[in-house]
C-alpha cells in the first residue's frame, strides 16, 4: 500500500473506532482516541513493515550431534561389525534387510502380497545379486557401494542387474 491511504486509512479507522468507543461503551471522547490510538500505531506499524520483512521459509541446518548424525555413525558402526563376523551378519543384519526389502515389495503393486522372499514373484521383482544378500545363509555383506547400490535399486523400484 502506499504511504498515503495507509495514512488516511488509519484515520479513518481511529474516528470509526474512536466512535464506537464514544456510542457504545459511553466513554468522553478524548479518552477513546486515547484508547484506539495504541492498536491503531500497532496496525499501521505492522502494515507498514509486513512487506519488507520477508519470512525465511528454510530450515536450519540441524546440529551435527542431532539424533540423525547419531544414528548414521550406528548404523556404519553396525555394518562394520556385520562385514567382520559372518554370524552377526546372518542373525542381526539380513534379517533387518529381509523386513526392509519386504515392505518395499509390497509397496509396489505388482508385488503387493508377497508374504516371503521366496516367491516367484519377490525373485523377479529384486536383483539377483540383493536376492542372494538376502536369502543365502553363507551370503556375506558387499563392499558399502554395491549394497548402497542394491538398496538405491530397491528403493526405486528397478529389478535386474545394473
Amino acid at each position: 500500500m502506499k504511504p498515503r491511504a495507509v495514512l488516511v486509512g488509519g484515520v479513518l479507522l481511529l474516528a470509526a473506532s474512536a466512535l464506537l468507543l464514544v456510542l457504545i461503551a459511553g466513554i468522553p471522547a478524548g479518552w477513546a482516541v486515547a484508547v484506539a490510538l495504541p492498536p491503531l500505531c500497532w496496525l499501521l506499524l505492522s502494515l507498514r513493515v509486513g512487506r519488507t520483512a520477508a519470512a525465511v521459509w528454510q530450515p536450519t541446518r540441524p546440529p551435527e550431534d542431532s539424533i540423525r548424525f547419531v544414528q548414521a555413525a550406528t548404523l556404519a558402526g553396525r555394518f562394520t561389525e556385520a562385514s567382520a563376523d559372518r554370524r552377526r551378519f546372518r542373525t542381526r543384519l539380513q534379517p533387518r534387510l529381509r523386513a526392509v526389502a519386504l515392505t518395499a515389495l509390497r509397496g509396489r503393486p505388482e508385488t503387493a502380497g508377497v508374504t516371503d522372499l521366496h516367491d516367484p514373484r519377490a525373485v523377479a521383482a529384486l536383483d539377483p545379486r540383493l536376492h542372494r544378500l538376502l536369502t543365502d545363509p553363507a551370503a556375506t555383506l558387499p563392499a558399502p557401494r554395491v549394497l548402497a547400490a542394491l538398496l538405491a535399486e530397491l528403493d526405486d523400484g528397478r529389478a535386474g542387474p545394473s
